[in-house]
């Protein structure tokens, strides 16, 4: 005993015979990747249209190794290894075995995937291997163990995704079903994957702006604070295809009706009148002026959105192409509909996303604007600056990690809602995602969801590091 116990303090042990603070999230990542292994991780069909196919363990797949199932013993010990980092190792030494088993387990996995793939289809080229519950269960595994991970050493954090990326330059992984639907399509996913980004960067800007105008509004007028929010977050209860349905006939009538210098003339003139108004009556202004304008501010930009997103969107598009100006040959008197503001097409997609994206920036604007300190703005008035230099030097570097969030929601939540514009003929990845329903593919499903899965974790660590860095260094530290 006088033994044993010194040798159990080293690896983080207690007297007690219990770990010090162990690391349930990478335990439970563990446990469910324990789990994993008791279901099927591939189905082998013999073409694409077979609705039913072979389930395989990962024990069962050999293709790359011995014939004893090697891949599935050694993610199997990549999990126990997890499970005895976070419950033995102490907290300073843990991240380190953590890091290596999240990586074995991540690696062993996909090369078992690969591998696995290419030894099932040798005999037949027209066979497809797709995903089963067992790998799915897996990946959530490993997607929570980076949480643990993380919260041990984010710096260490990288090390199983250049481990993965080593070995998808390695492994077979063509022989996979998604690839060859990826080869048989890749020029039509291209064209619709370039449509689904150019729809989100033409209703991400209208979104931003229009938000972050509301929030303010919010902010600043009590009076206004529940109609606005209660508006904005009304148009979040709309389904999208209901929303889709309802500007059908709207946008309709509006490109046939309406012509580009007459809309053009009319809203702006409709902003002229809310700005400039509200300018020269400052301060003397009553509610109902001030209602006035508000409305017709909001018709203003309801008027010029459908217009203002149909140009941004071809201007991109072009831009893409050949590099000319979208809209050149268009004259004032030209109707919308021949510049392409129709029921369908893009300009009802744009809007949607636009109405959809405002609320989460309003929401962030106006938490942000109300979460600085009274005391630091009477601190501000104290030393003598002006409303705009409070606005400029002290409210929004307070506020701007807030409209960061609200930035960051608002983009994930149009890379989502983008997939069902292809219900309005406006493209997107959601295309591949109604053709492998329609034919049954279950595979050309997973080409279009996996790529909007992929845009939206990127922009969500873009969107964090962008956060990281806006934040002050004061509040950061």
């Amino acid at each position: 005993m006088p033994l044993v116990l010194p040798l159990l303090r080293k690896v983080g042990v207690k007297a007690t015979g219990w770990p010090a603070r162990p690391n349930i999230v990478a335990l439970l990542a563990a446990l469910l990747g324990l789990l994993s292994l008791q279901w099927p991780f591939v189905v082998l069909r013999q073409n694409r249209v077979v609705a039913d196919g072979d389930a395989f363990g990962l024990f069962a797949l050999t293709g790359g190794w011995s014939g004893w199932g090697g891949w599935g013993w050694l993610v199997a010990a990549a999990w126990l290894a997890l499970a005895g980092g976070a419950l033995l190792a102490p907290g300073r030494r843990r991240a380190l075995p953590l890091a290596v088993a999240l990586s074995v387990a991540a690696a062993a996995g996909f090369a078992a995937l690969s591998f696995g793939a290419a030894g099932l289809t040798a005999d037949n080229e027209f066979a497809r291997v797709g995903i089963a519950a067992g790998a799915w269960s897996g990946v959530a595994a490993l997607y929570v163990a980076g949480f643990a991970l993380y919260a041990e050493a984010p710096q260490l954090l990288p090390l199983p995704v250049l481990a993965l990326a080593a070995l998808a330059c390695l492994a077979p992984f063509q022989h996979l079903g998604i690839v060859l639907e990826y080869r048989e399509v890749a020029a039509v996913f291209q064209q619709e994957l370039v449509r689904h980004l150019l729809l989100v960067l033409a209703a991400l800007p209208f979104a931003l702006l229009a938000g972050a105008a509301i929030g303010q509004l919010a902010a600043r007028r009590p009076a206004y604070e529940n109609l606005l929010l209660g508006v904005t977050g009304f148009l979040q209860t709309i389904p999208s295809i209901a929303l889709f349905g309802l500007l059908l006939p709207l946008l309709s009538a509006y490109g046939r009706c309406l012509t580009l210098g007459g809309v053009l003339a009319f809203g702006a003139g409709l902003l002229l009148f809310a700005v400039a108004g509200r300018w020269l009556l400052r301060r003397r202004t009553s509610p109902v002026l001030a209602l006035v304008h508000g409305v017709a501010l909001a018709l203003g930009l309801l008027l010029l959105l459908p217009v203002l997103g149909v140009s941004l969107y071809q201007l991109l598009d072009q831009l893409l192409a050949n590099g000319a100006a979208a809209w050149a040959d268009a004259q004032w008197s030209s109707p919308l509909a021949t510049l392409g503001v129709r029921g369908l097409g893009s300009a009802p997609a744009i809007v949607a996303l636009v109405l959809y994206g405002i609320w989460p920036v309003v929401l962030q604007t106006h938490t942000g604007l109300k979460s600085v300190p009274a005391a630091i703005l009477e601190a501000a008035k104290g030393m003598g600056m002006s409303a705009r230099q409070i606005f400029w030097r002290v409210e929004l570097p307070l506020a701007a990690p807030f409209f960061i969030q609200g930035l960051r929601a608002a983009l994930l939540l149009l890379i989502g809602l983008t997939t069902v514009a292809v219900l309005v003929n406006a493209g997107g990845l959601g295309y591949f995602l109604l053709r492998g329903t329609e034919q049954s593919v279950a595979d050309l499903v997973l080409l279009g969801s996996l790529p909007v899965v992929a845009l939206s974790v990127g922009a969500d660590a873009l969107t964090r590091l962008l956060a990281w860095v806006w934040l002050p260094q004061g509040v950061r530290a």
